[in-house]
């Protein structure tokens, strides 16, 4: 990587644009038939975000990946603290059975503005609630805290040249 600072700038646009700016447009206006596929996404997301993070404090080796590890740490450090006791639960019963398994464990999700009140809160069955407007939200909020820490004026040198570090390997297309 010979330029670190270009190359996260490229990575935080393609992530706005392939996938933030899609999330808005289908989640604030109830487009999406399914809401169960932007969740998804919401974790691809978390995902993206973790490994530009932490890959270089972090990394894979043969036989053990440190997926959860920079999951966890991600929303402990850059999502709203409402989400630091989640943090477990959010990687286990949310994150790894949504994309692995496609179903949820100890979550509920929804979309329909009366639910957005009870975004992370207790539901009748036990599960923890998560709104779909809502989420998304505090992902952007995550989101906007990693570049300003990345890119920019403001970016701090130690994560840039940990990013610079990593085996993080960027997009080849588009």
């Amino acid at each position: 990587m010979t330029n670190p600072e270009e190359t996260l700038k490229n990575l935080f646009s393609k992530l706005e644009l392939w996938m933030i700016k899609p999330l808005r447009a289908d989640v604030r206006k109830h487009t999406t038939r399914n809401h169960f596929i932007p969740f998804v996404v919401f974790s691809i997301l978390i995902d993206n975000m973790a490994s530009i993070r932490y890959l270089g404090e972090f990394p894979d080796t043969p036989g053990n990946s440190n997926v959860g590890k920079r999951y966890r740490k991600f929303i402990k450090e850059y999502m709203p603290a409402k989400y630091k006791k989640q943090r477990h639960p959010l990687y286990e019963g949310f994150r790894c059975k949504l994309v692995h398994k496609f179903q949820l464990d100890s979550f509920d999700i929804g979309q329909s503005p009366a639910s957005r009140k009870h975004h992370l809160e207790k539901v009748n069955n036990g599960n923890t609630f998560l709104h779909s407007q809502e989420f998304l939200k505090d992902l952007i909020i995550g989101f906007k805290k990693l570049k300003k820490d990345m890119v920019g004026p403001k970016a701090k040198a130690e994560i840039v040249n940990s990013f610079a570090a990593s085996d993080y390997r960027t997009w080849t297309h588009g």
